[in-house]
């Protein structure tokens, strides 16, 4: 039972975890991309 606690709350922090650094991951990705863009439409 205790051991059952153990394995759920390790998943639902792994999952929790991975989700927050996709999720960041991506914004990043979108604010790079969107920051190029702006620049080279600058320059443009």
């Amino acid at each position: 039972m205790i051991l059952n606690a153990i394995l759920y709350i390790w998943v639902v922090w792994t999952w929790t975890t991975w989700s927050i650094h996709y999720q960041a991951g991506v914004c990043l990705t979108h604010l790079c991309s969107s920051y190029s863009i702006h620049i080279l439409c600058k320059q443009a």
